[in-house]
């Protein structure tokens, strides 16, 4: 085996909007690669420690310690620890009715599916007691789903204050665009004025 792991599968109540699947940690050799796989349930790894390779059907993204990636349902993916700096990541699969609302309000589809999150002590304590909690497995998965919840409303956070700089710079944009146009209404008015000289009578 080129990989140490630690998962859990979660225990979880029926009928919940939200919950965490399966829970685990990977600490990987060099160059350990997860086969190529369809994938049928939302996945987020958070990556702690090292570097690797993550390819989807059409991209290729290397990454580090501090940023992640989102497996989509249906997805064809595979990702590969480097040689020199072989990952280690915490990953939560996940589903239920509002799965699509939370990847949606953390910025993330099909197409946007890298992130990047603070490796500062408050994250890193609570995507490790997001884990310890599946291990548990004390509180029906409750415990594990609300460390989950903590963890991405970070990347949710982190969203909201990009859609408001977007929306700052095109409302920037938009009265440039208002200046521009008033200002060349009123030269075109001047422009299509009578220069012609009027004969004395």
């Amino acid at each position: 085996m080129s990989y140490d792991t630690d998962r859990y599968q979660v225990a979880k109540l029926s009928g919940q909007s939200l919950a965490v699947i399966e829970c685990g940690i990977q600490i990987c050799h060099p160059g350990h690669a997860a086969p190529r796989a369809l994938y049928r349930d939302y996945s987020v790894h958070f990556i702690l420690e090292g570097k690797g390779v993550f390819h989807t059907a059409e991209e290729t993204y290397e990454l580090s310690a501090g940023q992640g990636f989102l497996i989509t349902p249906g997805m064809v993916c595979d990702y590969v620890a480097d040689e020199r700096e072989p990952w280690k990541y915490v990953y939560a699969s996940f589903g239920g009715a509002d799965d699509d609302v939370l990847v949606h309000n953390a910025g993330l589809d099909d197409d946007n599916v890298i992130f990047s999150f603070p490796l500062d002590e408050d994250t890193v304590r609570d995507i490790y007691a997001m884990h310890s909690a599946g291990k548990k497995n004390e509180a029906k998965g409750y415990d594990v789903t609300g460390y989950f919840l903590i963890c991405m409303s970070r990347l949710v956070k982190q969203n909201s204050g990009l859609e408001k700089r977007n929306k700052s710079n095109e409302d920037y944009v938009r009265r440039a665009c208002l200046y521009i146009d008033n200002h060349l209404i009123k030269a075109r008015k001047s422009l299509s004025g009578d220069y012609s000289v009027k004969k004395k009578t």
